[in-house]
């Protein structure tokens, strides 16, 4: 049993609840400089009075917000110090009306995957990982071009001057295959002019512009328009680099 801290007369900020949402909160106001916050819980934090399952954290949600805001929570507590461990999890159905209601979570998370692939978003740990730079996976407009971050050098860049970033030896293209059914799933082999130049990144079905997808590094001389095939299930699927990305290019639905 935890014995319980004297408590203070007063505090400029007073937190009732020491769940999710409470503890969230009172980590963001201490980043912003907030020092007199004060979190009540009944016992230990998560010790009955939050939710359910403390320390599980599922990301799919029901709309598009709160799953972005799961999404960052996840990446927040892989940096802090508090014994985060992320594995996977396993949905069981015991009824036909559960497995309904997971059939249509299946379908709501292929959703988030279909859109992001008709944007182009790249995927951490597919499409990108730290064997790529920024340059090859399309990403080099993010990138401060004075240098003066870890890995500048790396990137031809040196402190306080542009620097010459080399062109590089592959590019990640967005491949949009001629047979809509036929949905690469990730590290599928590429075939350009019968030679295996590239194996799929990330790949699935984009429903509003109704193409199957697949991303893929290839050689950085490949143009756009270039005749690729894709290995799927044994059968070579042909397509075409096309320029991405495929669904609102001029960005006009994001500012909406």
């Amino acid at each position: 049993m935890v014995r319980p801290r004297e408590l203070p007369d007063s505090a400029r900020v007073v937190i009732i609840g020491g769940g999710v949402g409470g503890t969230s909160i009172a980590y963001h106001l201490a980043k912003l400089g907030e020092r007199d916050v004060v979190l009540l819980d009944r016992n230990e934090l998560t010790s009955g009075s939050t939710f359910h399952s403390a320390g599980l954290v599922g990301q799919l949600r029901s709309s598009v917000s709160l799953t972005r805001m799961m999404m960052n929570s996840v990446e927040l507590y892989r940096t802090l110090d508090c014994g985060w461990v992320q594995c996977g999890g396993i949905r069981l159905a015991c009824t036909p009306e559960r497995e309904q209601e997971v059939l249509r979570q299946v379908a709501w998370a292929k959703t988030f995957d279909s859109l992001r692939l008709e944007k182009g978003y790249r995927v951490w740990a597919a499409d990108i990982t730290p064997d790529e730079t920024p340059y090859e996976a399309g990403l080099g407009f993010c990138v401060r071009k004075q240098g003066g971050f870890i890995g500048a050098p790396a990137l031809g860049l040196g402190e306080g001057e542009k620097g010459s970033v080399g062109r590089p030896s592959k590019r990640l293209r967005c491949l949009a295959l001629d047979d809509p059914r036929s949905v690469a799933l990730g590290n599928e082999p590429v075939r350009i002019g019968n030679q295996v130049l590239g194996r799929v990144t990330s790949g699935g079905y984009g429903y509003t512009v109704k193409r199957s997808i697949a991303y893929a590094y290839v050689p950085a001389e490949v143009e756009l328009g270039t005749s690729v095939e894709v290995d799927i299930f044994g059968r070579w699927v042909p397509g075409l680099v096309t320029r991405e990305p495929l669904f609102d290019p001029k960005g006009e639905r994001v500012r909406v």
